[in-house]
């Protein structure tokens, strides 16, 4: 009977010692791989933070470059010139920052620039960009013993959350019954929709949204298409048919 009892016993304890052996598996694979509070604070700040920053050199200079925060507004950009090997350019006695645009055709727009340190030849100036985009940044030298040294960068300006906005504006169908399927879109303001659900094509006009309905006999149109001609192509599928319709004359051919 103290054998029986034994060996009853030692099942539960096995099963419990290797639950036990999980549990601890697991608590340990949980602590090694959270990060430790500093390292959160510091992945927390790297995501947070704005701006460009770049080395560009020219012939015989080289351009310290930072722009922040890069937004839409107001951004200040910095400029250390220095040798290539990095030491001071003595002979640098002004320093121009031009601001275009050429994808929205803005010309050029000097911008005005003050020396920021006696120690190194750095200079600050502010610059404002209207709206997000690739923006094309000029940094000229001015030197007074050698020629003007000059580099030219682009810097992407992004929209902040706050500027992406999607206004959804929706347009009743005259038909309760109907069942628009699937937009077509001209090029000429109007947008064709099939009706899976009767044989019409339907006309919304973008310059007074308005709807027009076009009857055909048959059972619905699908899917839609375009050619180079100005037809509307449709598929009655359920009457495995295709067909157009010519907006110009107004008539069906399926």
């Amino acid at each position: 009977i103290e054998a029986l009892a034994s060996k009853k016993l030692v099942k539960p304890l096995k099963a419990s010692a290797v639950t036990g052996i999980i549990l601890l598996g697991v608590v340990s694979l949980l602590v090694n791989s959270s990060l430790p509070a500093g390292e959160v604070q510091t992945a927390d700040a790297q995501t947070t933070m704005f701006g460009f920053s770049s080395v560009l050199f020219s012939e015989q200079a080289k351009f310290d470059v930072s722009v922040l925060p890069v937004g839409v507004g107001p951004n200040t950009i910095s400029v250390v010139v220095s040798t290539i090997d990095g030491e001071p350019m003595s002979d640098v006695s002004g320093l121009k920052i031009k601001v275009s645009n050429p994808q929205r055709n803005i010309s050029p727009i000097e911008i005005s620039t003050i020396q920021s340190s006696d120690n190194v030849t750095e200079f600050e100036g502010e610059a404002t960009f209207g709206f997000a985009g690739t923006w094309q940044i000029e940094i000229e030298a001015q030197r007074t013993q050698a020629a003007n040294e000059s580099v030219i960068f682009d810097v992407l300006v992004k929209p902040t959350l706050s500027e992406i906005r999607t206004e959804i504006t929706e347009y009743d169908f005259p038909e309760g019954e109907s069942a628009p399927l699937y937009p077509l879109y001209d090029g000429d303001n109007t947008i064709w929709i099939s009706d899976a659900a009767k044989p019409k094509l339907w006309k919304f006009t973008l310059d007074d949204r308005q709807f027009t309905s076009h009857e055909f006999f048959g059972l619905t149109t699908i899917f839609l298409d375009i050619d180079h001609n100005g037809k509307i192509w449709f598929t009655d599928t359920p009457n495995s048919k295709i067909g157009n319709f010519d907006p110009k004359t107004e008539k069906f051919e399926v």
